[in-house]
């Protein structure tokens, strides 16, 4: 009876876990990495690469196992929060780059039900880049799967040597899928929460707001807008040397060490460029819903570059217009025009994550700062995404006297003519 117990409250925390977000929300995920996937930047479209590296004639619209391979793409980057269990690989999707790597994870608690709960986590670059750390995970017994970097690429070379069929087809399915679900561990350093260890289970926030306006005007535009590709020079040097990411320079789409550097002292100013760590620039430059100035978790953004301003809004409470005090950002870093938000409602107070300065009131982010939010790090995340696909792609195959063999517009192999 004991053991049933604790079997059924383990799978009513899991359930409760999947209905609310640990990450971008897995559509926003999808629809993300099907952007880049069908995407053509920076001189490079995977379209044009299938075909003419690879002799698939029909590019990103060929199937493997009845998906197309952009689609396949998309749902990888669902699927990085799904499988084996809803959300449980999800803890491993933090990165602080504030930390040494080991620590870097989340490592926080949540205090939800009746008892803290201690959610931890590697870091997002360790299993996104080590060989071994997803092949020995598993969830209450469940194998996690593994879709880091090292096995993508393994599931890439077996699909374009193999020599049957199946084999074939298994290999691009998972190597596919795998580019997403590394392009999702990007995409998610360009969340405050997810670079500043906090879990956020059950409220309000960044993710929730995105995934509502996902449809609208305002952030279509933004997410079909320009991505900001990262420069060259930072997948052009050695990344992290760790013995188990082994220098990919991968490592540094996420953290190049530049904020952080030797001693520990940060300099938010090196963060404005695209020659900076996603998880760096998103640290540096932006609150998550409980790690404001305030409880002096985080050094930066720092009150020094803060100004106080009012504006008018319509009343979250129903009609008619309010005054509501913001607070931007100008200097240390990127100017963010709303940072953070004061107010007075207890409407707000209970439906927002907010930060306590007991002098003036609970401070909060509201929906205009998660615009200037959506503004400056979605198109980060594409872009940083973009690069990593770019780059798993490098290099040139000569497919002068290789051929895609084709039934029905469906792949059967890639072999010599």
């Amino acid at each position: 009876m004991r053991r049933a117990i604790i079997f059924f409250a383990l799978i009513s925390v899991i359930l409760f876990i999947k209905q609310t977000a640990f990450a971008l929300d897995q559509q926003t995920h999808a629809a993300i990495n099907e952007i880049v996937a069908l995407g053509n930047f920076n001189n490079f479209s995977l379209n044009s690469y299938l075909t003419n590296n690879l002799g698939i004639e029909q590019g990103t619209d060929a199937s493997f196992n009845g998906e197309k391979i952009h689609l396949l793409i998309s749902l990888g980057g669902a699927y990085e929060d799904d499988r084996p269990l809803p959300y449980l690989r999800s803890l491993n999707h933090f990165h602080d780059p504030t930390k040494q790597l080991d620590q870097a994870g989340l490592d926080t608690y949540w205090r939800g039900l009746l008892l803290p709960v201690h959610l931890t986590g590697t870091s997002s670059i360790l299993w996104a880049l080590s060989k071994d750390i997803q092949n020995n995970t598993s969830f209450i017994g469940i194998p996690a799967g593994n879709y880091s970097w090292p096995a993508t690429r393994d599931y890439f070379y077996n699909a374009l040597i193999a020599t049957d069929e199946y084999t074939r087809t298994e290999n691009f399915v998972k190597c596919f899928t795998g580019i997403g679900q590394l392009m999702h561990l990007v995409e998610d350093a360009s969340v405050p929460l997810h670079t500043r260890n906090e879990a956020h289970i059950g409220n309000w926030n960044y993710e929730t707001w995105v995934a509502e306006t996902r449809n609208s005007t305002v952030v279509n535009n933004i997410l079909n807008g320009t991505p900001v590709i990262p420069y060259s020079t930072v997948l052009a040097q050695q990344g992290n040397t760790d013995p188990r990411i082994g220098g990919l320079p991968v490592s540094r789409l996420f953290d190049t060490g530049k904020f952080v550097a030797n001693g520990g002292h940060q300099d938010p100013g090196a963060t404005t460029g695209a020659d900076i760590g996603l998880a760096e620039f998103t640290n540096a430059n932006f609150f998550s819903e409980r790690t404001g100035n305030q409880n002096n978790k985080y050094d930066y953004p720092s009150n020094a570059v803060l100004n106080k301003f009012s504006e008018q809004i319509n009343d979250p409470r129903g009609s008619g217009i309010i005054t509501r005090f913001y607070y931007g950002k100008a200097g240390d870093g990127v100017t963010v025009p709303h940072l953070a938000a004061r107010t007075y409602f207890d409407y707000e107070y209970d439906r927002y994550n907010h930060w306590q300065d007991y002098n003036n009131g609970p401070i909060f982010l509201d929906e205009t700062c998660y615009k200037d939010y959506a503004t400056l790090l979605l198109p980060r995340a594409e872009g940083y995404a973009f690069s990593l696909m770019q780059y798993f792609f490098r290099g040139q195959m000569d497919a002068v006297d290789a051929k895609a063999v084709t039934t029905n517009g469906k792949i059967r192999r890639v072999c010599q003519t």
